[in-house]
């Protein structure tokens, strides 16, 4: 599956608490999503990779995953109602 890429001006963040941590989301679209991870500008393979292997879990219709761009960083974004299993975070915490 492709990832969906967005330009990071285009969305707008906001921060939550998830499970007695303080936490950066965004809404694309009637979506939300958490941060995830974030990757250099010379990290554009893992980050493909990572947001390729979360769009693996299931979401209703829209992307369980995506990425924002901007010049000096990647963002992996996750759908917010999204249990991630152990594994598909272990693959995040060491892209």
């Amino acid at each position: 599956m492709i990832p969906t890429v967005v330009n990071e001006r285009s969305v707008r963040s906001f921060w939550f608490y998830r499970d007695g941590y303080l936490c950066e989301g965004i809404r694309y679209g009637n979506t939300l999503y958490r941060l995830v991870q974030t990757f250099g500008k010379h990290e554009e393979d893992s980050a493909y990779s990572c947001c390729s292997h979360l769009l693996l879990y299931p979401s209703a219709d829209h992307p369980s995953a995506i990425l924002t761009i901007s010049p000096q960083q990647y963002r992996l974004w996750a759908e917010l109602r999204i249990k991630l299993p152990v594994e598909a975070e272990v693959v995040v915490q060491y892209a």
